[in-house]
Order: structure tokens, then sequence, then C-alpha cells
């Protein structure tokens, strides 16, 4: 309850329109209980079986006349008791004289009350009621139906208020989950999946979104509604309508059972849709290789079990949800049966006491009676609405814990307060003693890791699968930070440097080439999106793409689909590294960049990056002889550590383990390294 109160502070800027959808409510319920208000007329003169030809004006005259005569009759007896108390009587008489002298007080104030209100319907009756009872029929529909007009008027407006509300505060909280989600570290999206993470967005927020329309539309105007029908009935006997709510806290005390309840199989199911968006993501995602090796019965029958567990947990929400509404009506029913009792039996027996408790002011009459039970009747619907609004509110609040989970995750990896901006970068790279574990795990991937580049050095690390490569580079990038020792550039610990600076100097292209479902031009210009059209043309050209993208049906404007699927892999290879071409960055990382390149163009792109790489500093990942052949210096590791490092002759004559990769991965017939796992 704590995070759906919450939405609030998004909901804020928008209170204004808040607040005149809750007036447009507030005359949903005015006009629904003017609604039932007709049925006292109708009882009361149309449909009276003494007098075929009273009208309104005769009604209501009748009951001036007869609060009047009251009125006159409890002055006489005022007059009577106080003449008696003149001559002095005994104190117990004198006592008992007192007492009816109050109710009679009472009394006046009561009639004196009713009489103004008859006096103000008499005004309206004359002024605007036919004297004819059948047209007065006529006028009262006619009224009813303009009244039910401006009712569907004043709900339409309000729920497009309240929608407008929900979207526009929905548009704001999504934006700022985005945003909060594009600042956590890996490690949220390695530990939580990105499906769990899409499943807050979709899912869960949709969620959400109907329990905000429902809480600001049917939670807001379906009390207004039940507080208007008490109103009508609290004018017939508010001691009778009163017994109608002593329902309440036993109805909260089962509610609040039944909501703990709700919430914890509404959380267990949300989580569970997770599991489907995993199933669903990796099927499609790696559609041609279910296909490939056969594989479609076992994604069949894994979305089978998982949509089998998800029944299971949606069923007993179901269950749950389904039990509100009978509790309620069941209780409900029971308090009118026995408010139903009570008020027959004091029409009946013309009673206004029930066990020396006064229950209504003055006798019940037929009219009454019925118009009294019709306004308890105008409380049926609010409340069938609001018990099955509490399903649907607990399934909300279940939605809004995992929403805003996902918004209060700190990222681990952060700027410090006194972080500085590198304003220039020399390139100068340096890992003092380093020792670093993933999340979650014993063994440490870096354990006192020692290795310095200098500035325009171009670096291969080399190494079996799991030694520590890709753990270097995403150190380096800061996606995480070491548990032990620094890592420096230009002599500044990592930590000391705001990261946009840190990552506005550094090109990193991967093995895994990720580009977005956009023009060419803007995935070259997805890391510099002012760059000039003719640097990234330029870009283009140095990356030797600009041939085969001025062959593509709209050239630089041709949209390349999801992860540039209308593209070889050698063009995605290329054009990812005309984007860290563009960057022009100081240190440039190439993880099995080329691994995707074809032979044709391998010449070509092996002189681009000769030349782009001189004068800055490069971090190569490769297996590729051709890309090593233009590296400075080989560093072998193994299991965390340097065994190694020098060149590729003086490596062949001196290690072992490098000599084995290279007779492995650089002999005739597998001049590809193939696809790795990053270490």
């Amino acid at each position: 309850m704590h995070h759906l109160m919450r939405i609030v502070r998004y909901a804020w800027p928008y209170r204004w329109r808040f607040a005149l959808s809750v007036l447009c409510g507030l005359a949903v319920a005015i006009l629904w209980a003017a609604n039932l208000s007709t049925v006292y007329p109708v009882v009361t003169v149309l449909f009276s079986e003494n007098d075929k030809d009273r009208n309104l004006q005769t009604w209501i005259e009748e009951r001036i006349r007869t609060s009047e005569t009251r009125l006159q009759e409890l002055a006489k007896e005022r007059t009577r008791i106080e003449r008696r108390q003149q001559a002095e009587p005994p104190e117990e008489v004198r006592q008992r004289q007192n007492a009816r002298l109050a109710e009679i007080d009472q009394e006046v104030g009561r009639v004196e009350t009713r009489l103004k209100q008859e006096r103000v319907w008499e005004w309206l009756i004359v002024r605007f009621i036919p004297d004819d009872p059948f047209q007065t029929l006529v006028a009262l529909l006619v009224t009813l139906v303009l009244l039910m007009v401006l009712r569907g008027v004043f709900y339409f407006f309000q729920e497009t208020l309240v929608g407008s509300v929900t979207n526009r505060t929905l548009f704001d909280l999504r934006n700022q989950l985005f945003r909060r989600a594009l600042r956590q570290d890996p490690a949220a999206f390695d530990e939580k999946g990105t499906t769990d993470i899409m499943a807050r967005f979709t899912n869960d927020m949709q969620s959400l979104a109907n329990g905000l329309e429902l809480i600001m539309g049917r939670l807001v105007r379906e009390p207004f509604r039940i507080i208007a029908c008490l109103a009508l009935a609290c004018c017939i006997s508010w001691r009778l309508t009163l017994l109608t709510v002593l329902v309440v806290p036993l109805a909260a005390l089962v509610m609040s059972q039944l909501a703990r309840r709700l919430r914890r199989q509404a959380r267990l199911s949300l989580e569970s849709i997770s599991a489907f968006y995993k199933i669903l993501q990796e099927s499609f995602q790696s559609i041609k290789i279910v296909k490939a090796f056969n594989m479609e019965r076992y994604e069949r029958h894994r979305f089978f079990r998982e949509g089998k567990v998800y029944y299971k947990k949606v069923m007993r929400t179901v269950e749950l949800d389904a039990l509100v509404s009978p509790v309620t009506e069941l209780l409900g029913m029971l308090v009118i049966s026995g408010t139903l009792l009570i008020g027959t039996y004091l029409l009946l027996t013309g009673k206004t006491h029930l066990k020396g408790i006064r229950l209504v002011s003055d006798p019940l009459n037929t009219a009454g009676l019925i118009q009294f039970y019709v306004a308890l009747a105008g409380l049926a619907d609010p409340c069938r609405k609001l018990s099955n609004l509490y399903g649907r509110l607990q399934r909300t609040i279940a939605a809004a814990d995992r929403v805003f989970a996902q918004l209060d995750r700190e990222p681990q990896v952060v700027d410090r307060p006194q972080a500085v901006f590198l304003t220039r970068c020399e390139g100068r790279i340096e890992f003092d003693h380093v020792t670093f574990a993933y999340p979650r795990t014993v063994e440490a991937v870096l354990a006192d890791f020692n290795l310095t580049i200098e500035p325009g050095e171009t670096v291969a690390l080399v190494g079996p699968n799991g030694c520590g490569k890709s753990t270097l580079v995403n150190l380096l990038v800061r996606f995480y930070d070491p548990q032990g020792g620094a890592i420096r550039i230009d002599g500044l610990d990592l930590r000391q440097i705001k990261m946009r600076s840190l990552r506005r100097h550094i090109g990193l292209v991967t093995q895994e080439t990720r580009l977005f479902d956009d023009t060419v031009f803007n995935n070259i210009a997805h890391g510099n999106r002012h760059a000039p059209q003719e640097q990234v043309f330029e870009a283009a050209r140095r990356a030797y793409a600009h041939d085969f993208i001025l062959a593509l049906p709209d050239g630089y404007e041709t949209r390349i689909g999801e992860q540039g699927a209308r593209l070889s892999g050698g063009q995605r290879q290329r054009i990812a590294l005309a984007r860290a071409f563009l960057r022009d960055p100081a240190i440039l990382i190439l993880d099995e960049a080329t691994s995707a390149i074809d032979v044709e163009s391998e010449a070509l792109i092996q002189r681009a990056l000769e030349e782009f790489c001189r004068g800055r500093t490069t971090l190569v990942i490769s297996h590729r002889l051709s890309v090593l052949s233009m590296v400075d210096r080989i560093v072998v590791l193994d299991r965390g550590v340097i065994v190694a490092q020098g060149s590729d002759a003086e490596l062949v004559q001196t290690c072992p383990a490098y000599r084995r990769l290279r007779d492995l991965y650089f002999q005739e017939g597998n001049h590809y390294a193939g696809a790795r796992q990053p270490a």
C-alpha cells in the first residue's frame, strides 16, 4: 500500500484534472440519488389507492397542515403542563413534567425543520409541477430522463479526466523507470534478466494502469454514490440507516484477511509471467537454432509447463477474488434483511420505538418505507463495484511493489561525490593489483592482476576461455568495479572519474554486434548524435562500409531491422566499426571485433584498423593472426594471471601456452576462432 501511495507524487502535477474529475464524480452521485428520490412522490400520490384524484399539490398541502396541526398540539400541551406546574405539584410529578417538556421541545424542533422543508417543496411543486396527476407523471419521467442524461455527461467527463491523469502519470513513471534502468550496472541485468525487467515495463505497468483507473474512477465515484444513497435513507430515518452500516467493521476484518492472501498470490502471478517473457524471448531470438535442431516440440513443452504453473497461480488469485463479492453481498443482505424486518414491524404497529429505543421520529407510512428500501437498494450497485474493485486493488498493489522495487534499486557502480571530468585523455592504462569476482561467485576471475599499457600502444590479450580477457574490458569501461586494487587512466583511478566523461574517451566494438532497428545513419551516429553528415560518411568509408550502404534501397536512410537482421554479419560488423571510428576515442577496445568479417574484406579492414589505431591506445581481444600482427605486444592470460607477454615471435619461442593457442587457432583450415562465451 505504501508503494501505491507513492504514485500520488507522480500524479501531483495533474491534481487539478483529478480534482475536476472528483467534482464530476460527486455530480454523478447527487444525480443518482435524485433519480432514486422520485420514488417517494410517485408512490405517495400517483399510486394512492384511496384517492385517484390526488396530486402533488394536495399531498404537500396535507403535509403542511399536518405539521402545523402538530405544532399547535405541542404548543397546547406545553401550556397545560406549565399551568399545572404553577400549582407546585410534588417533586416526582414535576420531574416527569420537565422530562415531557424536554421531549416537546425536541419534537417541536424536528417538526419546525420538517415544516421548512415542506414549504420549500410547496414552492417548487406549485411553480413547476402540473395539477393533473398524469401530467405530473409525465413531468417526473421527463425529469428522470434529463437527470440520467446529465449524469451520463458527468460520467463521461469523469472517466475521460481519470484516463488522462492515469496515462499521464504512467507516462512519467515509465520514463522514470526506464531512466533508472539505464543507470543500472550490468550486474542488475545479469541477476534478474532482461525478461523480468521487461515484464515490469509491460505487464506490471498495465496492471498498475488498470488499478489507477479504478482507484481514481470507481474508488472516488462509488463512495459518493453510497453516501448519496445513505443521505437519502437518512431523510426517512437516520437511526434505521445506522443499522445498515454496522456490518462495516465485520466486513473490514474479513476483507483484511482476503487482502493479505490476494496480494501474495498476485505478486506470485506477476513474477511467474516473467518466465513467459523469458521463454518467448529466447525462442523467437533463437528461432533459427530452434528450427535447425528440430527443437520446436521441446520449446512447446517448455512453454506448456510454464503456462501450467502460471495457470495454477492465477487460478488461486481468481478463487480468492471470487470470494470477495459473495462474502460482501451476504453480509449486506443480512443487514438489509434485519433492517427490513424492523422497518416493517414499525410500519405495521405504528410505533416509533423498539425495545425502548427510538428508531423513527414519526410513524412510518408505506411510501416512506418503500423510499427507504429503494435508497438501500441503490447501495447495491456501488457496493458490488467496490467489492469487485477490491481484488483488482490487491493486484495493483502487487504490481506497484514490483515496479517501485525496480525503481528503488540503486546501481552498485556509481560516481563518487568528488569524481572529476576527464577532459583530456592520453591513454595510459594501469591495472594495479586488481582483484575481481563476479557477483554470487566464489572464485576470483582476476587475482592481484598487474598490467600497464602505454599511450598509443596496441596490446592484444589472448588466452583460453574464462581466463579474464573480457573481464578486463568490463572493468576498464567500468561496467563493474574491482574488489581490490585499482585501475588508472593517465594516473587517475577510474572511481575518481565521472563515468560519462570516462566512456566518452573509449570506443568499444564487441563480438556480438548490437545494432538498433533504425536507419544506417543513426546506427553509425549512435555514439555521437550531433555528428555532421560528412563525418558519418567518412567513418563509414574508413570501415569500408560506405559502398555497400549506398547500394541499399534508401542508402544511409535504410532501416536495418531488429539487430540489423536485413544485413549480413560482415555488414553489421563494419557498421559497428564505423560507429566506433566516428567517436574518435583515445582508447579503442576490440573484443573479437573482426570475427564476422569475410575474407574478401579482411585486408581492407586490417589496413583501416592499422591506420585508425595509430596514435591511440588499443586493447585487442582476438584469435585472428591478421589482427595480432598489428599489435605492439601480446599478453597471454591463464586463470586471471599473466603467464607471458611479448611479440608473436618471442612468445612462439618462449611460451608453450601461447604456442598451443597459436597452433590451435591459426593453423590452416581453422582461420577463425569461432563464437566464444565472454570470460
